[in-house]
């Protein structure tokens, strides 16, 4: 998939939100590769996209679609 950011601008991304605590359960790799497969957005994530209603609106939609897109 691509989302049209460069990959380590994701990675930085992805490892940010878990050191920041937004995310749990993505595991990012020395390699620079990372797994987003089991991630969850924690009370402090979801307390930001509520501040942030265009994100969460965002949100809601992905949450959706990786029901029924495996990614």
């Amino acid at each position: 998939m691509d989302l049209g950011i460069e990959p380590n601008a994701l990675n930085d991304a992805v490892e940010f939100l878990q050191d920041e605590g937004y995310i749990d359960g993505a595991e990012v790799y020395l390699t620079g590769n990372y797994d987003i497969s089991n991630v969850l957005i924690i009370e402090k994530g979801e307390d930001y996209l509520e501040a942030n209603s265009l994100l969460m609106k965002a949100y809601k939609g992905l949450k959706g679609a990786r029901d029924w897109i495996k990614i």
